[in-house]
């Protein structure tokens, strides 16, 4: 025959269990003593924007359920296993500054939410093509045109970049000049006016691009020589 003291306590955890199917939780919850711990990490400085793993250690005493990572507002994925790595390619709203946000479930239903701000630079272009000709005259000043395209990174939408100008300057002994000239928005493509050396000889030419909020400044240098 068993005691007052044990008939209450049966009572009372029949009424926990009755309580717990009335409102939906996992009777699992029972044994939980709160929401999981989480940490974001992420490698240090400023991130390239390029896919970089993002990882998220994540621990609870009964076991986790879901872990999702944000950008902003940007769902970048959802993790059921561990161990839980994203690949986070930054985007174009990413540049200068995101803030990475991970949700962590349990199975028991309890959530933690934690945050990390990275900061991004802006994209690289894959490369910069110039050329230089000169126009055969029998004596100074020689005509001379720099023509090329930038081309742009390949995670960049075509929408973006190629805002900026080209800087070309023409360098010899003795003596420089320098012209500009604007990219064309739809190819990248560049052309400078004619630009005029007072003397045959080896010219170096140094190709700049200024960069943008999308793109990263670029130089190239080639040689010609008018002879």
């Amino acid at each position: 025959m068993s005691s007052p003291a044990s008939a209450a306590r049966k009572a009372g955890l029949a009424i926990t269990v009755a309580v717990v199917s009335l409102i939906g939780m996992p009777s699992s919850a029972l044994a939980d003593t709160g929401p999981p711990t989480a940490e974001i990490v992420v490698q240090d400085g400023i991130l390239e924007p390029v896919p970089t793993p993002v990882t998220i250690n994540a621990t609870d005493d009964t076991a986790i359920a879901t872990v999702d990572l944000y950008a902003g507002t940007r769902l970048i994925g959802r993790l059921t296993e561990p161990p839980y790595t994203f690949s986070f390619q930054p985007a174009v709203q990413d540049i200068f500054g995101q803030t990475l946000i991970a949700i962590v479930a349990d199975t028991a239903g309890y959530q933690t939410t934690v945050l990390k701000r990275v900061l991004i630079t802006n994209f690289k272009a894959q490369r910069l093509n110039a050329r230089t000709r000169y126009f055969r005259s029998p004596r100074a000043p020689f005509r001379v045109q720099t023509s090329g395209r930038l081309v742009r990174p390949a995670a960049l939408p075509v929408q973006y970049g190629c805002t900026s100008g080209i800087i070309v300057d023409y360098s010899w002994e003795g003596g420089s000049t320098s012209t500009r000239a604007q990219l064309n928005q739809r190819d990248c493509s560049f052309r400078t006016g004619s630009i005029y050396l007072p003397k045959r000889g080896r010219v170096s030419v140094k190709v700049s691009y200024l960069g943008d909020h999308e793109i990263a400044g670029i130089t190239r240098t080639h040689r010609i020589r008018i002879r």
